[in-house]
């Protein structure tokens, strides 16, 4: 899901260093309150909103743990997040 919002790969090494892993810089910018960021920059318009979105259960969906995982229930309901 996260691959397509970015239209790019998990993993490029071809990016500079603190883009090459998808999940790693998209928590950068998360932590900076710029998400968005890692939307694809191809995209002249975009839903602002169902972009975050979906950036925040990819979010809730990777958490290192499966234990920490939430049910999908949680996950949409939550999917409101700071933007």
């Amino acid at each position: 899901m996260l691959e397509i919002v970015a239209g790019r790969p998990n993993t490029d090494n071809s990016l500079e260093e603190g883009k090459i892993y998808l999940f790693e810089w998209l928590w950068s910018l998360y932590e900076k309150a710029q998400a968005l960021g890692i939307v694809d920059p191809n995209l002249n318009e975009f839903n602002k909103v169902e972009a975050f979105r979906v950036i925040c259960v990819a979010l809730l969906c990777t958490q290192g743990s499966p234990h920490q995982r939430p049910p999908m229930s949680k996950v949409v309901a939550s999917a409101h997040w700071r933007s």
